[in-house]
């Protein structure tokens, strides 16, 4: 994944991105994340704009029932490249400052991916997970715990 600034052309044009990264959270924990996309590339005199969306595939595990499951996620994409050094740009945007050669686009295609990785990993939307009284599984099979224990202090309010 890397972004060949002296030949890449003058004005706008397509960059199909397609690969793995490893996406470390501890020195331990590491996932494997593949992504692809067709991103916009705006090469102008001092800076060049990647932008769009890419789609990531990776293996989880669910919160609510602990399988696991290959979640998909998009991933928005807003790269700048500043061709000169000078320029302070104080914008939300990944910002690179390179003036030739090649770019390793890594890095910030790691970070952004991060950044859109869901807080909640679930399996599927009905995903019923555990029993928090007898600990089964309630996607597999159904438990004969009482569920209608309601502390009276909530009783009187709206159920809905």
């Amino acid at each position: 994944m890397k972004l060949d600034l002296d030949r890449s052309q003058t004005g706008r044009s397509q960059l199909n991105v397609a690969g793995s990264l490893t996406l470390y959270w501890e020195k331990r924990d590491e996932e494997e994340v593949d992504l692809g996309g067709l991103l916009t590339l705006d090469n102008l005199q001092d800076r060049m704009l990647i932008t769009g969306s890419m789609d990531a595939t990776l293996q989880a595990h669910c919160d609510r029932c602990l399988n696991s499951f290959s979640l998909t996620f998009a991933v928005p994409v807003e790269i700048m490249i500043m061709r000169d050094t000078k320029t302070e740009d104080e914008s939300d945007t990944c910002v690179i400052h390179q003036k030739t050669g090649e770019v390793d686009l890594r890095p910030p295609l790691r970070e952004l991916t991060l950044l859109a990785l869901p807080q909640k990993r679930v399996c599927r939307e009905d995903c019923r997970g555990f029993c928090p009284h007898c600990g089964v599984n309630m996607n597999e099979q159904d438990c004969n715990c009482q569920r209608d224990e309601v502390d009276p202090r909530w009783e009187d309010l709206p159920s809905d």
